[in-house]
């Protein structure tokens, strides 16, 4: 089923004429640059984090006013681990005036956020796959910091967090 689905997405991103395919979420990034090259597809795609970052260096993006928040950043495993994209986002929040905390395990190293329900998934080398609650499930909040999710994961109910106006530890997701 995937490879017949990979096909048909690479057949009609071939067909489509663009510069460059620019993604919010980290499974396609990971999917179109690391698997569909197996399937004859090759483009660039960029994290919706790097355009944004890009714009900003190119002076075509001003964040204002500035938002003198502390916060930490969750990195996505598939945007992190696996693509090694680490600093734009980090980046993106300094530059909108946030003071950037970082959580106990951060970049490579990252909570898996479906490994609290799953934690198998969290296992690996150098891992530990233990059952119990992510260390940095606080988000940073006993440092002060609010927390922005890199990612929410399918089926999270995470988003209800965002709809409050108190500070809270399950911020926007980037």
């Amino acid at each position: 089923m995937y490879e017949h689905l990979a096909q048909s997405n690479v057949a009609a991103l071939q067909a489509a004429r663009f510069d460059r395919i620019v993604t919010t979420d980290p499974h396609s990034l990971n999917t179109i640059r690391n698997e569909y090259p197996q399937f004859g597809g090759s483009w660039q795609i960029v994290h919706y984090t790097t355009l944004l970052l890009e714009l900003l260096h190119q002076g075509r993006l001003r964040f204002e006013p500035r938002l003198q928040w502390r916060a930490t950043y969750h990195d996505p495993c598939h945007l992190g681990r696996f693509n090694k994209e680490f600093d734009a986002p980090r980046q993106l929040l300094q530059a909108t005036g946030c003071e950037l905390v970082e959580m106990a395990r951060s970049r490579d190293n990252s909570f898996l956020l479906r490994s609290r329900r799953r934690p198998d998934l969290d296992a690996g080398p150098g891992r530990q796959g233990k059952a119990g609650a992510d260390p940095d499930s606080r988000g940073g909040a006993d440092r002060g910091a609010g927390a922005v999710r890199g990612g929410l994961p399918e089926g999270s109910d995470d988003v209800r967090g965002m709809r409050s106006r108190r500070p809270v530890t399950k911020g926007a997701s980037w």
